[in-house]
């Protein structure tokens, strides 16, 4: 009984600084899309705190990704539900989940792939829309009542939707940038 009334505590419990934070972040990612490689990651994030544990956060990314069949550009969009734990008044340690999207903003078009021997095949890349599954890991530092320092990784799982035989694939990406909270 006690670890319930524990348990409903942390997670009922007011916010402790119900304040919007909006951040900014830059980093480097790793990738198996069409292709795999590692790229510059780029996102613009909103958090806002629903108790003292738990926070909603919002953001979007872009991303330019070389892969097999040209370069791709993305916008990666995801909203997430964190659970973190202030530890005193400067550093708070979270874990995310939630659900996010591959959107293209480019089509490298056609391709011809000329194999040892000179025969060749030939096609069209065309990325399509993908939902993803979003999991992320971080640390907030603040740096003053109202500028903090954020740090995360994020693991993109993309979940096609283009069917069953289209490839999925991950997107893994570190960033650290700076927030302000309103």
């Amino acid at each position: 009984m006690t670890r319930v009334l524990l348990l409903a505590a942390l997670f009922a419990g007011a916010p402790a600084a119900a304040q919007t934070v909006v951040s900014v972040q830059a980093g480097g990612a790793a990738f198996d899309l069409s292709g795999t490689g590692s790229a510059f990651v780029a996102d613009v994030r909103a958090h806002r705190p629903i108790t003292r544990v738990l926070a909603v956060e919002g953001g979007v990314g872009f991303s330019r990704t070389a892969q097999q069949f040209g370069d791709v550009s993305y916008l990666l969009p995801n909203v997430e539900f964190q659970a973190g734990l202030p530890l005193g008044t400067r550093f708070r340690p979270f874990v995310g989940l939630g659900f996010g999207a591959f959107v293209p903003l480019s089509d490298p078009g056609p391709f011809q792939i000329t194999y040892p021997g000179g025969s060749t095949t030939s096609g069209d890349f065309d990325p399509e829309f993908d939902g993803a599954i979003v999991l992320s890991l971080g640390l907030d530092a603040a740096v003053t009542d109202r500028v903090l320092v954020r740090t995360s990784g994020r693991l993109r799982g993309t979940a096609s939707l283009g069917g069953p035989d289209v490839f999925g694939g991950t997107f893994a990406e570190i960033t650290a940038g700076l927030g302000y909270r309103f």
